[in-house]
């Protein structure tokens, strides 16, 4: 019996570690959708996970609000560390002690969700 219960938990263990990135971003997610929810409805009007399809392929945005003061496209990041990148680098670096990754600069990323949006609202205005 003790076997089983080590197995299954080592099993939960690499299942952890190989969606832990996804886990991570899905808890950030969440904490933005609780503080966005708390704009006045009847002024903001909050869209969350957004898939556009453009003409290279398709985006997911993870936070738009609309309101009488623009259009507003939020990219949601959940790391802790040290975060270091510049603007206009392809890839920033997450440092955790001596543990060094790299992931896509999210300004960079969210400027392709803005301009996808355009895409599909040209009549809009400015984004």
């Amino acid at each position: 019996m003790s076997s089983v219960i080590f197995v299954v938990l080592i099993v939960l263990i690499i299942l952890y570690r190989h969606n832990e990135p996804k886990i991570k971003g899905a808890i950030g997610e969440k904490r933005v959708i609780r503080q966005l929810s708390k704009l006045p409805p009847e002024e903001y009007k909050v869209l969350n996970n957004i898939m556009i399809k453009t003409d290279k392929g398709s985006t997911q945005i993870d936070h738009v609000v609309i309101s009488i003061f623009g259009i507003f496209v939020i990219e949601t990041k959940n790391y802790n560390g040290w975060i270091h990148g510049s603007e206009n680098s392809e890839y920033w670096t997450q440092s955790i002690y001596k543990n060094k990754s790299s992931f896509r600069n999210p300004i960079r990323q969210n400027r392709a969700h803005i301009y996808a949006l355009k895409e599909v609202l040209p009549d809009y205005g400015q984004v």
